[in-house]
């Protein structure tokens, strides 16, 4: 698949609608691929791990229970910002 893409595209780039101009494409090998995933599973395990850990902390639960509140008063009402 790579190869035909290659073939088709030696520049190494697709015109991007949005933007209105190429963007360069770079391919990582499957090794790179499964490490940088395997990373990204790592640090959202330690943020919610953490997050959990702060949350059972009297002294942050409060502003953390504040946060949540405010956020389900916007979101019943459908206003976004104060």
């Amino acid at each position: 698949m790579l190869g035909k893409w290659l073939s088709e595209n030696p520049m190494k780039r697709k015109k991007n609608a949005d933007l209105m101009d190429y963007i360069y494409l770079r391919f990582d090998g499957m090794q790179e691929t499964v490490n940088k995933a395997a990373r990204s599973y790592k640090y959202n395990i330690k943020s919610k791990y953490n997050f959990h850990r702060i949350k059972k902390n009297p002294i942050f639960a409060v502003g953390i229970k504040k946060m949540e509140d405010e956020n389900n008063k916007f979101k019943n009402t459908g206003n976004v910002g104060t």
